[in-house]
């Protein structure tokens, strides 16, 4: 799976009232970050695509994706046990 799949996944399932904030973060990566990307970097990723998206490299990185959806359930685990126990957090 692509990370765009995995993002337009994500998207899917998160409540509306998160989407503006989602919204600024993209705009605020391509205003930022974006900005300072060389041209040569940005013109590869069409080639490179044609290497990295393909059933294959997603077999590779299947166990990446589930570690990264584990480590963030238990993220979220955690953030409720503080919240319960000390109080919603000013950061979250």
């Amino acid at each position: 799976m692509t990370s765009r799949a995995v993002l337009q996944r994500e998207l899917e399932t998160l409540p509306a009232a998160c989407l503006n904030e989602v919204i600024d973060f993209v705009v605020w990566i391509k205003q930022r970050k974006l900005a300072h990307v060389p041209e040569t970097m940005l013109l590869s990723e069409a080639a490179l695509s044609k290497d990295w998206d393909t059933p294959k490299e997603d077999e590779a990185w299947a166990s990446l994706y589930q570690a990264m959806a584990a480590d963030s359930e238990r993220e979220q685990e955690a953030r409720e046990w503080c919240n319960g126990y000390f109080g919603p957090a000013n950061n979250t």
